[in-house]
């Protein structure tokens, strides 16, 4: 399976006061034909979509554009840690987020690149053509999200606790990605 990792894509950045939209517009096409031309399958996004929480209509409007040529007829697009701009109709676009909950994607899709299982911060892809690859998904370990967990645990054991049950998953010892 071919796949395609990227990340920080900061949309709606602004450097020095200057808008940036159209370079990002420009960087997001140029992700596009590269999928295009290399046949990729999966995309992977691994965070920092937006510049800020809270982006501009301008920003969300170039990403809804921009993501769903990205995923176009066939492919999947595994968005990670972007709980605020989940919706049903991007399952059916095949695009797919895993947010800070972790809850499983869903897996009624009939695209020829799709999730077969999932579980709580993982999710096993696969094409047509029977290849499977396993991806365990770590959204951003913030402040908030420890705190979220009222655990006495130090920082290093609480990644490795998030990280071995995304990997438990992983039944089938599937070529795996670990995505964060």
């Amino acid at each position: 399976m071919r796949i395609l990792h990227t990340s920080d894509w900061h949309i709606g950045k602004r450097l020095m006061g200057r808008e940036r939209l159209d370079e990002q517009s420009d960087v997001l096409d140029e992700i596009v034909r590269i999928c295009d031309g290399e046949g990729v399958e999966l995309v992977l996004v691994a965070g920092d979509i937006f510049d800020t929480y809270m982006p501009s209509a301008e920003a969300e409007d170039l990403f809804f554009s921009k993501i769903k040529a990205m995923a176009g007829a066939d492919r999947a697009v595994l968005l990670n840690g972007a709980d605020r701009i989940e919706t049903a109709l991007s399952e059916e676009l095949g695009i797919y987020v895993v947010g800070n909950s972790r809850k499983p994607l869903p897996l009624h899709s009939m695209r020829k690149v799709r999730p077969l299982s999932s579980g709580a911060g993982f999710a096993v892809f696969g094409n047509e053509r029977g290849e499977k690859v396993f991806v365990n998904a770590l959204p951003y370990p913030n402040e908030a999200r420890f705190k979220e967990e009222k655990s006495d645990l130090p920082f290093s054991e609480r990644m490795k606790k998030w990280i071995d049950e995304g990997e438990s998953g992983n039944t089938e010892r599937l070529p795996s990605v670990f995505l964060s």
